[in-house]
């Protein structure tokens, strides 16, 4: 299946990092991550940097021993610790954070999925990484953040075997659907998991697409994604609509057209188009707004592999000014898009809670420009302080 190929973006040489001497005493996200830590404590440079928790393994026991960090494991806590902060990441999968989309298998997630995950190792690891990052991002532990990032890791690998088979039982596919969307969901609780996210979202339709045209069996019901009626059964009544600001929206419109004068490869040039085809329906009204901002999802997996991975080419500056914009774009669409992110089965997602995720990506693609392209970054800044 071609889908694990496209997954590969997420380990690509643009965002691979450059090895470094491995240090034992470096802080917990550090050795999450891969990256070299400076060992400055309590803080340390990178995560004073990102805003994250910082803290260290102890180096010594009691009697002067050196602590040894075990291969393949960043915590050093006991095996029923483990077993127990398993069980507090699943639990609060089942409560409050898997996914709600395929549309419609609400059930499924909560009954089938969560028994599928006792038999199937990467599955379980997907599940603990969302639920870990969920739990990370409302309570923030610097453990929890490196479980996150470890189970991640295990998931994605796992997740990239599987695809690589050309026949898969039920239960195989149900477990590959549920990785991507659960993986695709712990994304958005990443503070630089756009990219990621991106990816993953495309990665959803591939592998719903494939499978679909191989005629593979799955317990999810693919019908209404199948048909395209899906969006219709997530649009609240049309009375319900927030307004939104509408000379926001213009100063948006007038701040990309100067974008224009930077844009250049034909994938910028069609994502250019998208936001700005949103922006003008938030002009029409709220409701054809909605509509048109979903298309900023829909191009991730209507276009081709050369075209998306153009678009969203890290080493591309044009790349990271229209991710703000599209960012923002969505972040206007918040007073009617937040309650859609959870079925009514659960505790509806607080509005500012997607919107921190919303502007942490916003910010991220922001400071990320180069210095001679910032002065296109404004407006996107100036609508993330309104709603901070």
């Amino acid at each position: 299946m071609h889908t694990s190929a496209e997954l590969d973006l997420l380990g690509s040489p643009a965002k691979r990092r450059a090895t470094h001497k491995k240090s034992r005493l470096g802080c917990f996200a550090c050795k999450a991550r891969r990256t070299k830590c400076d060992e400055c404590r309590p803080v340390c440079e990178r995560c004073a940097r990102q805003g994250i928790g910082c803290s260290y393994p102890r180096t010594k026991f009691a009697g002067g021993t050196m602590l040894r960090l075990l291969p393949g494991k960043s915590l050093s806590i006991s095996l029923s610790m483990i077993k127990s902060e398993h069980c507090r990441f699943f639990h609060h999968f089942l409560a409050i954070a898997s996914p709600h989309l395929p549309a419609g298998n609400d059930e499924i997630w909560a009954g089938t999925i969560p028994q599928l995950a006792r038999h199937n190792k990467h599955l379980m690891h997907a599940i603990l990484a969302l639920g870990a990052s969920h739990l990370h991002w409302q309570r923030p532990e610097a453990q929890t953040q490196v479980a996150a990032v470890e189970f991640r890791g295990r998931a994605l690998a796992g997740l990239r075997t599987a695809l690589t088979k050309t026949a898969w039982t039920r239960a195989e596919v149900d477990a590959i659907i549920a990785m991507v969307y659960s993986l695709a969901f712990q994304a958005q609780y990443v503070k630089d998991g756009l990219s990621d996210f991106v990816v993953l979202v495309r990665g959803c339709a591939l592998v719903v697409r494939n499978f679909t045209e191989l005629g593979a069996p799955t317990s999810f019901d693919l019908r209404q994604l199948q048909t395209g009626t899906y969006l219709s059964k997530l649009i609240p009544d049309k009375e319900g609509f927030a307004l939104i600001d509408k000379n926001i929206v213009q100063k948006g419109l007038e701040a990309l057209n100067r974008v224009w004068s930077i844009v250049e490869t034909e994938a910028n040039c069609q994502f250019f188009h998208t936001i700005k085809n949103s922006l003008l329906a938030c002009l029409q009204s709220t409701s054809v707004g909605f509509m048109e901002c979903h298309k900023l999802y829909t191009e991730l997996f209507t276009t081709d592999s050369t075209n998306f991975a153009q678009t969203f080419n890290p080493s591309n500056a044009v790349t990271y000014v229209l991710q703000a914009f599209s960012t923002v774009a969505q972040l206007l669409m918040v007073p009617v898009t937040h309650s859609l992110f959870l079925p009514s089965s659960k505790a509806p997602v607080p509005s500012n809670e997607v919107q921190l995720v919303l502007i942490s990506w916003a910010l991220h693609a922001c400071d990320v420009v180069p210095g001679n392209y910032q002065m296109f970054t404004e407006w996107p800044r100036a609508v993330i302080d309104k709603f901070s």
